[in-house]
């Protein structure tokens, strides 16, 4: 029925719920980190006193991923019909040193594994249309996230996700593959 259009909301603009939706467009997607709870759970903080370099002046509002996670998650709902997006890490202190970044510490495959299982059991429900999480991101480095196998993390991640998605497909190779 023609080009279906998302407004990506972040944490730089203050606009309602819907604000998109009543302006044209199909539909919203809270981009996380950086939709703006977070920065209720933690004061900026210069990284140097993180334990930086001195010269560093970068300022970062730094969280406990697994804190953060449960405040993202319930920025939709499941009457909201906005979409989701789901980080299976984030450190953006290389890309934003001059205008602040976020850092969410502790990230690990499992913590992400509940945050998208979570995500996908919000839009379970819904027209198959309009069932989507996003992942935020294949291989951004310079926001220290990724799903793309690595030498930290090797494919746990990419296995999880594999994982989730495969529990919730009508698939059936998909299920036999990760049971």
């Amino acid at each position: 029925d023609g080009i279906y259009l998302i407004a990506m909301k972040t944490g730089f603009e203050a606009y309602p719920n819907n604000f998109w939706v009543n302006n044209g467009f199909d539909n919203e997607l809270i981009f996380q980190p950086g939709n703006g709870k977070i920065n209720k759970l933690n004061k900026w903080q210069k990284l140097s006193d993180l334990g930086a370099a001195e010269h560093v002046s970068t300022e970062a509002i730094v969280v406990d991923y697994e804190k953060a996670w449960n405040v993202m998650k319930e920025e939709t709902n499941k009457d909201d019909n906005s979409f989701s997006c789901v980080v299976p890490s984030w450190d953006s202190s290389a890309r934003r040193a001059k205008i602040g970044a976020y850092i969410l510490r502790n990230s690990n495959p499992n913590s992400y594994q509940r945050w998208l299982e979570y995500e996908i059991e919000k839009v379970i429900h819904r027209n198959s249309d309009e069932r989507l999480v996003v992942i935020n991101a294949w291989n951004e480095w310079a926001e220290g996230t990724m799903l793309e196998p690595s030498s930290h993390l090797g494919h746990s991640v990419l296995k999880r996700t594999a994982e989730v998605l495969a529990k919730h497909s009508s698939v059936k190779s998909n299920i036999d593959e990760f049971p």
